[in-house]
């Protein structure tokens, strides 16, 4: 088999050492990209949970104002029915800018679809919310709109419930995905290192075995000869056992000429 040259085995290992950053850089890119994509999405679940959470509690605000308002009917207290239809109404436009803000964003579709029966029910909800307050304001006999309102309710709750959970559920796959991708970015860093461990330990050896030990070898006979040993050989010679005389001629060392009288 042809061996190949000094200078073949170190441009072989300076293109592998190439390739291997490039590959390196090119999944690491891609990994970086990846995570700050996620870390994007993730901001922006961060805010949708905590307007999720917001509306929940103005969800309750409202029902609670509602109450209120009933028993500042009861009581006859027409500055606290004006009071409580006030915080009522501050309320109601809470909840649907904090939603609004929510729906602006365009979701996975299992969250969309969640998002789009919030939305329905959550008018269903202001709308009997509305018309309650105005039947308290009336005097009229509310019994029916506050059923209405209540059953209302409870079904805005239970949408709110399964919108958190799936808020969460969103974080948490996105986090999961994030953990991954960093372990990922850290073995792919890892294989790189070692592959160029090996790729420079493989030059070294090379340039130990085809540069190195023969120059030292060529220092060791040229040490000798410098001694008065005119029999050694050149490291170049063939490793069979001949004499000095009968090697090559890169083998032999010349006698000094003799001194002439």
């Amino acid at each position: 088999m042809t061996k190949t040259s000094i200078k073949q085995n170190l441009v072989y290992c300076m293109v592998a050492m190439a390739g291997v950053t490039l590959v390196q850089f090119g999944v690491s890119s891609v990994l970086r990209f990846s995570l700050q994509s996620n870390m994007d999405e993730q901001r922006v679940m961060a805010d949708v949970q905590a307007r999720q959470m917001f509306g929940d509690m103005k969800h309750d605000a409202i029902q609670a104002d509602l109450f209120r308002l009933r028993d500042a009917r009861a009581a006859g207290n027409k500055s606290a029915m004006a009071a409580e239809r006030d915080h009522l109404d501050k309320d109601i436009a809470a909840l649907e800018e904090t939603y609004a803000a929510i729906e602006r964003n365009r979701f996975e579709p299992e969250l969309q679809g969640i998002v789009d029966r919030a939305r329905a029910a959550r008018k269903d909800y202001v709308g009997h919310a509305l018309k309650t307050a105005a039947t308290i304001q009336s005097g009229q006999d509310l019994t029916a709109d506050m059923a209405a309102f209540i059953r209302s309710f409870d079904a805005y709750e239970d949408i709110q419930d399964t919108l958190g959970k799936t808020i969460r559920g969103e974080i948490a796959i996105r986090q999961q995905s994030a953990d991954r991708n960093g372990r990922l970015d850290s073995v792919v860093d890892w294989v790189a290192l070692l592959v160029l461990v090996l790729v420079m330990a493989r030059s070294a050896l090379t340039i130990r075995r085809r540069v190195i030990v023969p120059l030292g070898s060529l220092s060791s006979s040229l040490r000798r000869m410098a001694a008065g040993d005119y029999e050694s050989r050149f490291p170049c010679c063939p490793k069979a056992t001949r004499s000095a005389r009968s090697a090559p001629p890169c083998a032999r060392s010349r006698m000094p000429p003799a001194a002439v009288d």
